[in-house]
């Protein structure tokens, strides 16, 4: 019986499989013709151009600046991509200067070309054509996005001849211009000969580097091009970081832009002598109240195994004086309505030994169950800072029973926006010497943190996620402002309380104060001052995630990784016959997951697996939580395949990961329309795994594996450049199947 089953199976997945292959057939894509159009137009003086094609749909976005016409630029565009976007039924074209969209044309590929004929006029397509052609040589060369044109569209030009003066009463119409854009506490001097320095405060854009480059943006319009710059970001009217670049600089400024020739870091602000100066918009005294909403659960209670509890979190936020600040959040339950006060805080935060110390002081309720007095000061020591943290704290009673102190140095790495840090000393509630170990990443404007306690009475694992919230640009500051919270946050810890390592991070500590704006990440990331953003790079075959989430096939890991700074999340099933459990009974299995990429070629995740059905299952609980870790030694290249290793469900504090614990070792080898995978593993993959994959589109791709207990088969489907969908057989005869999506972090 079971195998007239398997029979009538693989009739139906052969029937499923011919239909998906006429139906997702399509052509190769023309990367390498959008690559070479892409640098031919960065050549001619475009910056920040993409070219991406999705579906039917091709989509060109550029930005032009400077004397570049708009009409010359659309001409530009039409030839430059002509035989790209015939492959395609629509076109859209997206226009950007100055930070504005300025066009969004969608239409067909002679569309197009005639919009672009209408526009320019022959003569215009004709200049078109000739800067493309001078292009192409330099643009086979792989040029800078940042490279200045020969042909004087660009400002670059401008910035080679000598800096005139600013215009008489430049100072003041900045200034008046800065407020109008939403900055506080705005202060524009213009130094002799001829050098302009600016002062402000931004609690308007989300984003802190958006907020500095939107000042420089903004000079960049009413200063002469070359002017000497340098920008001052404070925070409580405190500088946080003082950088200098060039009048019209920022507008150049694109994807691989090196750092240190546009922006550079300085410790202390420009002097000499003041031929005008200007300070408006004062926000002493103006409240902020952000809305955040909240999430608390706890997972593995025998009683309740997934226990949750939603809140509004307002906290209102005051300038009182310089360095001067309240801070006071409350919590609004909405499930179970009610309200508490979880933070009532006064901080002060100062500099000290011209400007290398920044120190910090807080003292109130720091949540709902801590309150007291915290200090931090901090030493700036090139890309390094070195640290102390001092606390006395208490529960209920305020008997500030709870000594802590904190030594740290922490180093940060800007190209890639990585900062680690080592602390030790005494956590609040442990007893003995602690040590903690720390890795924080930026994407952007996202931001992850990852933690290991060491030496401590217990073992724990920290994960901090963090996310941007709420629109770009919030309304203009007064005197109440309400607006949705910038960021919302994601907390995992392995152990249950995690005892101290919470004052680690809030509104009272020297990390949160900075935010962005460290000296070494915005130097070798000049691009955030201009708001480029990152976009999933094109990858050579369907890769997408196991049933258990990580990179991989049906159920074994494979050699591939998802790029740096890019998440999956998705969910997928497994039937009871096949869940591989260490408990008896059965149960499916709907695996809940997420993955990023936390560094080059280093994949992190998290599972949370639920069990429908525990009859006879012997166990309490009927979900499991697990994570995992990916890293891929080496890519392939020739005839040497990749290589990584990982392991899945680690073990953090509590032993609480249950499902599939396993390490390994696998290989990929990529052919021309097939790939081979070999690895060998413990535990759950004990003994040798492998599988292949057969690409039959660039859209679908068979796959079939041994996972050393079964030989399972499976299609994969690339929906679009974000969905994958996975249908599979588990043992030839149990139907499984996993749905993800990936992007890259915001």
């Amino acid at each position: 019986m079971k195998g007239e089953m398997t029979k009538r199976n693989f009739v139906l997945w052969a029937w499923i499989v011919l239909l998906l292959c006429v139906a997702t057939y399509e052509g190769h894509t023309q990367g390498d013709a959008a690559a070479l159009a892409r640098k031919q137009l960065l050549a001619c003086g475009l910056q920040q151009v993409t070219i991406e094609g999705n579906d039917d749909e091709l989509v060109i976005a550029y930005t032009y600046g400077g004397q570049m016409r708009g009409k010359l630029a659309l001409a530009l565009v039409a030839i430059a991509t002509q035989d790209i976007a015939s492959r395609y039924s629509k076109v859209t074209v997206i226009a950007r200067q100055n930070g504005h969209q300025l066009l969004k044309l969608t239409t067909d590929p002679k569309g197009l070309a005639a919009t672009a004929q209408a526009n320019a006029g022959t003569a215009g397509m004709e200049q078109a054509r000739l800067l493309l052609q001078q292009a192409e040589g330099s643009a086979l060369a792989s040029p800078s996005p940042a490279s200045t044109p020969t042909n004087n569209q660009g400002r670059g030009a401008e910035a080679a001849a000598p800096c005139p003066a600013p215009p008489a009463g430049s100072a003041n119409e900045l200034a008046q211009s800065l407020v109008q854009a939403g900055f506080e506490n705005v202060a524009v001097r213009v130094l002799a000969p001829a050098e302009v320095v600016v002062e402000y405060e931004n609690r308007t854009y989300r984003s802190q580097a958006e907020g500095l480059g939107t000042v420089a943006r903004i000079a960049g319009q009413l200063l002469a091009a070359g002017t000497p710059l340098t920008i001052i970001a404070k925070r409580d009217d405190v500088p946080v970081v003082i950088v200098s670049t060039k009048a019209g600089a920022v507008e150049q400024l694109g994807p691989g832009t090196e750092g240190p020739s546009v922006v550079q870091v300085r410790r202390q602000a420009p002097q000499g002598k003041v031929v005008e100066s200007s300070s408006l918009g004062s926000s002493f005294g103006r409240c902020d109240v952000s809305l955040r909403p909240v999430l608390k659960y706890e997972i593995g209670n025998e009683l309740r195994p997934f226990m949750t509890d939603w809140f509004i979190a307002p906290q209102l936020t005051s300038t009182i004086a310089p360095g001067w600040r309240v801070s006071v959040q409350g919590m609004l339950q909405v499930d179970n309505p009610g309200a508490s006060i979880d933070r009532l805080l006064l901080t002060r935060t100062g500099r000290a030994w011209n400007n290398r110390v920044l120190w910090t002081g807080s003292a109130g309720k720091f949540d709902d169950r801590l309150q007291g007095v915290f200090g931090e000061v901090q030493l700036e020591l090139g890309e390094g800072r070195a640290g102390l943290r001092l606390a006395s704290l208490g529960r209920d009673d305020w008997g500030f029973n709870i000594p802590m102190w904190l030594g740290y140095y922490e180093r940060e790495f800007g190209k890639l926006g990585v900062t680690v840090r080592g602390t030790v000393g005494r956590f609040a509630d442990y007893n003995k010497l602690t040590g903690l170990v720390e890795l924080d990443r930026r994407f952007g404007e996202s931001y992850l943190g990852t933690a290991v306690t060491i030496g401590s009475p217990v073992r724990e694992g920290i994960v901090h996620l963090t996310v941007p919230l709420g629109p770009r640009r919030v309304g203009d500051p007064s005197s109440l402002r309400v607006r949705p919270a910038n960021y919302w946050g994601i907390d995992y810890f392995t152990h249950k309380g995690a005892p101290g390592t919470e004052m680690l991070r809030g509104d009272h500590d020297l990390r949160s104060f900075r935010d962005e704006l460290t000296g070494p990440y915005l130097a070798a990331n000049p691009g955030r001052l201009a708001g480029v953003r990152c976009s999933m790079p094109q990858q050579s075959w369907i890769c997408g995630p196991s049933h258990e989430g990580i990179s991989g096939l049906i159920r074994i890991p494979t050699a591939d990784v998802i790029p740096d700074g890019s998440y999956r999340a998705g969910v997928s099933y497994i039937d009871a016959n096949h869940m591989r459990t260490p408990h008896t009974g059965k149960s499916e299995m709907i695996p809940f997951f997420i993955n990023i990429g936390l560094l080059p070629h280093l994949e992190i995740g998290g599972r949370l697996t639920i069990f429908p059905d525990l009859t006879e299952f012997d166990w309490n609980y009927d979900m499991d939580r697990s994570l995992f870790i990916h890293y891929q030694l080496w890519r392939q290249k020739g005839s040497r395949p990749a290589v990584a290793i990982g392991a899945q469900d680690v073990k953090f504090g509590d032993d609480s990961s249950m499902v599939g614990r396993a390490q390994y070792a696998v290989a990929t080898q990529q052919f021309k329309n097939w790939r081979a995978h070999l690895g060998v593993g413990s535990d759950r993959m004990s003994g040798v795994f492998g599988g292949v994959e057969v690409r039959c589109s660039p859209r679908l791709a068979l796959m079939g594996e041994y996972d050393t207990d079964w030989f399972n088969f499976g299609i994969r489907t690339a929906l679009d450049k974000h969905w994958r969908l996975d249908l599979t057989l588990t043992d030839m005869d149990s139907i499984g199947g996993a749905l993800s999506y990936s992007a890259m972090l915001p």
